[in-house]
């Protein structure tokens, strides 16, 4: 969603449900931008907090136009929920995660209950023949 400006309340909103609030860095831009344009946004694979990302308008008549957009996420924390969907959506990953790593460590001897925090690397470094075990958690 890209807007001249947001109200404190509906940004934070928009964030937790995993919406990308973004405001126009000029707020004139906001003209520029028709109906019948397609977009991009750029910048997104090297999202961080304080850094902006750029609307690409592809108008009608085939020329281009780069603006830059600005955000408020303000720590990697809201940027994951966005990555994840919505804050809930990042919530029931890690709740999920915890689950299976609770799981996978009364299978794996020698696993701490805090293992969950490196779970992609627990699952890969399973041997093959305990992958069936993930199977269980189906």
């Amino acid at each position: 969603i890209t807007v001249r400006s947001f109200a404190r309340i509906h940004e934070t909103n928009l964030k937790k449900q995993g919406m990308l609030a973004l405001t126009f860095v000029n707020p004139e831009d906001y003209e520029k931008v028709k109906p019948s344009d397609k977009v991009d946004i750029l910048g997104l694979e090297t999202f961080a907090p304080g850094k902006n990302l750029t609307l690409v308008l592809k108008h009608e008549d085939g020329s281009k136009e780069e603006i830059p957009l600005a955000h408020s996420f303000n720590f990697e924390g809201q940027i994951a929920w966005f990555k994840a969907g919505s804050a809930l959506n990042l919530v029931r990953k890690q709740s999920a995660s915890k689950h299976v790593a609770d799981f996978l460590c009364r299978w794996q001897p020698g696993l701490r209950p805090m293992a969950y925090k490196y779970l992609p690397n627990i699952i890969s470094s399973l041997t093959l023949q305990n992958k069936h075990i993930l199977n269980e958690l189906d």
